[in-house]
């Protein structure tokens, strides 16, 4: 059985988000992990098929101006860390995305929008 593991880092997220515009950048990217091997498979998705990999909450994501998400993963025998990095077509729209899944319960340092 293979076992999930998520983690976000912060200034992963953010040079993804600075730097990468396709998906061979994002991939490009991304940093080698000691016991890690990030797999050679890129997922694309976009607007038509979105709904494959969220359900349920792909309309929202379009309503938010959705472009396109790519989807690379790390693997590390049975353990696997997903990436999904999204992309809208502006950085509103993406704040917008980001504030509607945004947990109300947070406490926010006065950094940028909210750090």
């Amino acid at each position: 059985m293979r076992r999930f593991i998520c983690f976000v880092c912060p200034l992963l997220v953010c040079s993804l988000f600075i730097k990468g515009q396709t998906p061979a950048e994002l991939y490009g990217y991304l940093p080698q992990l000691t016991g890690w091997t990030l797999a050679g498979e890129t997922e694309i998705f976009n607007e038509d098929n979105l709904f494959d990999r969220i359900n349920g909450a792909a309309p929202l994501f379009i309503e938010n101006n959705f472009v396109e998400m790519t989807s690379m993963e790390y693997t590390r025998g049975d353990d696997y860390i997903t990436i999904q990095a999204y992309r809208h077509a502006t950085p509103e729209d993406a704040f917008g995305m980001y504030a509607s899944e945004r947990s109300s319960d947070l406490s926010y340092l006065p950094v940028g929008g909210e750090g």
